[in-house]
């Protein structure tokens, strides 16, 4: 859910709060293997926010088409928003045509092949994690929506005092 993605990335998608968890779909991904650095996923209608709020995480991906806001080749960027965009949108940058291949790629580059997935099942769509588990079949795919929720919530809970 957005509430776990900020939570864990401090990312808060504009798409996602405005219009609810079934318009798109953004990951937090954190890996067991230390070595395995965390990714976030977002789709392209996040990212001009990202560009603004940016996220501890430093491997960002976007999926989808590119943006029609576009950047001169070359363009290093004036200001810290301007650089966030820039990393998202150069040819370079890793980009897949939907989420599912963009969940496939970073959990392939870290190695994934078998074990088991903790996800938050309520803000992962059923169509996207049926074609994550089909492409991964040795993997074992656990709901862990209630971990993450208790854990957001002892973790709040001295606020409530």
């Amino acid at each position: 859910t957005r509430h776990n993605v900020l939570y864990l990335s401090g990312f808060q998608g504009w798409a996602q709060y405005t219009y609810g968890d079934a318009t798109t779909e953004t990951f937090a991904l954190f890996f067991r293997d230390q070595a395995s650095p965390p990714g976030l996923i977002l789709s392209r209608q996040d990212e001009t926010y990202y560009a603004a709020t940016g996220s501890w995480i430093e491997d960002v991906r976007g999926y989808g088409p590119r943006s029609a806001l576009d950047m001169a080749p070359g363009e290093t960027g004036a200001t810290e928003e301007e650089r966030n965009y820039i990393s998202l949108i150069a040819e370079d940058a890793p980009r897949e045509a939907n989420s599912v291949d963009a969940l496939l790629r970073i959990l392939r580059e870290r190695g994934l092949s078998s074990g088991k997935v903790a996800l938050d099942n309520e803000g992962i769509r059923p169509a996207t994690r049926g074609a994550v588990e089909a492409a991964l079949p040795d993997v074992s795919f656990l709901d862990a929506s209630n971990l993450f929720r208790k854990k957001r919530s002892s973790a709040c809970a001295p606020l409530r005092s």
